[in-house]
């Protein structure tokens, strides 16, 4: 995929268009924004979808937490989001939807 980016990027230079990146202030899955990805950010997700009213950690430093918690990239925020950010807890090499 990063071909393919780079190509775009090229040719959208090429044509006179001004290429910005995006910086999210935080990682995809860092529920409780403490820089890190791990099961208490899982365990978090699941209490934002048990219960709405929950403020996650992203929500407390200003964060949107769909944009940072919605790593299955399907426009909600379910347990499937919690597995995902498991599974890349265990394994850091794992890509999750919202990275490809």
């Amino acid at each position: 995929a990063s071909d393919v980016y780079k190509r775009q990027e090229m040719w959208a230079k090429g044509n006179g268009f001004n290429v910005e990146y995006l910086t999210l202030p935080f990682n995809f899955g860092d529920s409780n924004a403490d820089d890190k990805i791990t099961a208490a950010d899982a365990a978090e997700v699941l209490q934002k979808v048990l219960d709405a009213s929950f403020v996650t950690g992203i929500e407390k430093s200003g964060g949107d937490y769909m944009t940072v918690l919605d790593v299955s990239a399907d426009g909600k925020l379910t347990a499937e989001d919690a597995s995902q950010i498991l599974q890349k807890t265990l394994d850091n090499s794992y890509t999750m939807p919202c990275e490809k």
